[in-house]
């Protein structure tokens, strides 16, 4: 149902990497394409992403200049016709977000928005 990539951009960001990746992972009723770019991180980051075993999921790290740069690659390597920017850190509403946007990709749009919403989490 969805031609759809999703790209998360990270560098020494290894507290939240895994919730965003599990968020997008978790995603139901919709055949995606997830493209994570690390760029070359010094933390755990890139050893919490090796671990990750899924189909789903391309891991790359390598030396980026910014994160438009790093975000440039990762749209050279994706192949969904529509691309969600999934940042580090950010989590979906529910497990059907990309479901619901692949209800609204059948009519062809050349762009979706949403709403965003913003929460601390508690430690």
């Amino acid at each position: 149902m969805c031609d759809l990539t999703v790209i998360t951009v990270v560098k020494n960001d290894e507290h939240n990497i895994i919730s965003t990746v599990n968020s997008v992972l978790n995603q139901k009723n919709c055949a995606f394409e997830y493209i994570v770019f690390d760029g070359k991180s010094t933390d755990n980051t890139f050893n919490k992403l090796k671990k990750i075993k899924n189909k789903k999921i391309k891991i790359f790290s390598q030396k980026d200049e910014n994160l438009y740069d790093a975000l440039n690659k990762c749209i050279k390597k994706s192949k969904g016709e529509y691309i969600f920017l999934m940042h580090s850190g950010d989590l979906f509403y529910n497990n059907f977000v990309l479901y619901n946007i692949g209800k609204k990709l059948i009519q062809k749009p050349d762009m979706i928005s949403g709403n965003i919403k913003f929460f601390k989490k508690k430690k």
